[in-house]
């Protein structure tokens, strides 16, 4: 009778043992998921803020060879790779259409005398 009574209790023991540690683990893995979605909302505002710093850069950036007429070699490699990051982000608006005008531009190297075409 005694052992039965030892064990009942141990298995109530070990029951509240086990409810405990779920419950504290559905605690921390709500905070974890709260945690997470913050996260999420300040790495969108990240990503956006870095998308608006290269709108501002690559708009007059694309208009000032679109008005030349031509893009220097090193010049077209960094638009293009600003570009990128740029449209990797998300971004649109008329830059992708600037991107693909300049893309139809002649390339020259710096230092040639360049008439405009």
């Amino acid at each position: 009778m005694m052992i039965t009574a030892c064990n009942s209790a141990m298995s109530t023991i070990i029951n509240l043992i086990i409810g405990a540690i779920v419950g504290m683990l559905g605690g921390y893995i709500r905070y974890l998921i709260k945690k997470q979605k913050e996260g999420n909302v300040t790495n969108e505002c990240l990503v956006k803020g870095v998308m608006w710093l290269l709108h501002d850069i690559l708009e007059p950036a694309f208009d000032e060879v679109i008005n030349r007429g031509f893009a220097y070699l090193d010049e077209y490699e960094n638009l293009k790779s600003q570009f990128e990051i740029y449209e990797g982000l998300g971004g649109k608006n008329g830059i992708k259409q600037r991107m693909t005008i300049v893309e139809m531009l002649p390339k020259k190297p710096r230092g040639c005398e360049l008439e405009r075409i």
